[in-house]
């Protein structure tokens, strides 16, 4: 019998997993290798595309602030996965307030993540219909920059604070102090809150640190006022609210982050106001640039020529003043703030005459501007009109009552026309006003009999 041989099967490696004739498993395989490269390749794609810029319809916007929306779409356009481009796209947009500005800076934080710019300034975005969600922007902004700026945790304190979150503001405040004791708002800060504890006498010690800041002092002071009132120290809250209204607003504490975003603020408004601000501040050279500016782009606007006229008294170039102010009446015939600062020009010329019509014409158009009836009566003394002027000074004073000069003023026409009883209570209430005023006890002295 012949015997029947029986073939060997071939030997098959442990990692052939494939059975003899089973070709549907090797579709399979090779099928679920194509997904997955598909699956990959869409993942890929999706990571790899960038938005386009917001459509934004530049007209009607003047024309150097269109220019610098057009400049700041191309540059997206052309480099659309730069978190700075679109991070400065979204500063060009919050300057001239449109809404598009949050997309932007969406997109400059989604590409550049470790940028606490992009965060914060989402944070100061407006429209926010809840606090807790500007509150995490800035705590991940603090946290993405845990020292420096000041300006993000005490922003980030303030908003714990005015949302209620009293223990973490505290936290933030008393931070900023390690890192800087004499940190003037971060005491005005932990002051607001020992106030709003009902912690007293707390919140007026920590109000001696915030008294004397240029950032802080008015802001200090009103809450002083508050604080020692309820304390029953009426003495004390009266000479509060008195100093209060001689002091300057406060000056904001510097903010890298907004200071760069307020660079890209154009066009006549925008220069207008800055140059305002800086004249308000004593920064007059910064001022005069942009008021130059206006002059020279917007020759037809009054605000530019107000400014310089203000620039050029503070100049004591009273001549020229008078002259930019002229131009900025023939633009705009019923501006107060033009009228009253002519009116200061002719004074500083000595051509009182005029002063005094001038200065009248503002009275017309705001009859309750306290400081001009005193500089009416300023000009009507020298006009040799001293009864109109006594008349122009007890109106100074009803309109303002903490004019001290308008007090002292008044005393001495009072003294000089025998009206010494008077001139006493005046210069008594004057007193009250201002303690330390020499020109107030030197005058008592020569009314007393």
């Amino acid at each position: 019998m012949t015997k029947k041989r029986f073939s060997q099967p071939a030997p098959r490696s442990a990692w052939n997993l494939e059975q003899p004739g089973t070709s549907l498993w090797r579709r399979t395989r090779v099928l679920i290798v194509v997904l997955l490269a598909l699956g990959l390749g869409l993942c890929f794609v999706r990571r790899g595309t960038s938005p386009g810029p917001p459509a934004i319809a530049t007209t009607g916007f003047e024309p150097v602030i269109a220019a610098q929306i057009d400049g700041a779409l191309a540059e997206v356009r052309a480099r659309p996965r730069s978190g700075s481009v679109w991070g400065k796209l979204g500063m060009v947009l919050q300057a001239h307030e449109l809404v598009q500005a949050r997309f932007c800076f969406e997109q400059a934080e989604r590409f550049e993540s470790s940028d606490a710019r992009w965060p914060y300034l989402q944070a100061l975005l407006p429209g926010l219909d809840n606090p807790s969600v500007a509150i995490a922007k800035l705590e991940r902004a603090a946290r993405l920059r845990p020292e420096q700026p000041d300006a993000v945790r005490l922003r980030l304190a303030q908003s714990l604070f005015e949302a209620g979150r009293w223990k973490e503001a505290e936290s933030h405040f008393k931070r900023l102090l390690q890192g800087n004791p004499n940190l003037a708002p971060a005491w005005l800060g932990l002051a607001a809150l020992s106030h709003a504890g009902g912690q007293l006498d707390e919140a007026s010690r920590r109000l001696q640190f915030c008294l004397t800041n240029a950032h802080t002092a008015k802001r200090a002071y009103i809450l002083l006022a508050q604080v020692e009132r309820q304390l029953g120290h009426t003495a004390s809250a009266d000479a509060a609210v008195h100093l209060l209204a001689t002091l300057p607003g406060d000056q904001p504490w510097p903010d890298p982050f907004t200071e760069e975003a307020a660079q890209y603020r154009i066009g006549r408004q925008a220069w207008a106001e800055q140059a305002q601000q800086w004249l308000e501040q004593g920064r007059p050279g910064e001022a005069e640039r942009l008021a130059a500016r206006l002059i020279k782009d917007y020759p037809e606007a009054p605000e530019g020529w107000l400014l310089l006229g203000r620039l050029r008294l503070g100049q004591n170039d009273c001549a020229g003043a008078a002259q930019a102010l002229r131009r900025h009446l023939q633009l705009a015939p019923r501006s107060v703030n033009g009228h009253a600062q002519l009116g200061i020009a002719m004074l500083c010329l000595e051509r009182y005459p005029e002063a005094i019509a001038i200065l009248q014409n503002a009275l017309q158009l705001k009859p309750d501007f306290g400081e001009v009836h005193f500089n009416l009566g300023f000009a009507q003394a020298r006009a040799g009109r001293g009864t109109e002027a006594i008349q122009s000074f007890r109106s100074a004073i009803r309109y303002n009552p903490n004019l001290v000069d308008a007090y002292i003023t008044l005393a001495d026409l009072l003294n000089q026309t025998g009206q010494n009883e008077e001139a006493l209570s005046v210069l008594r209430r004057a007193q009250q006003l201002s303690p330390s005023d020499q020109r107030a006890k030197t005058l008592m002295h020569r009314v007393q009999p």
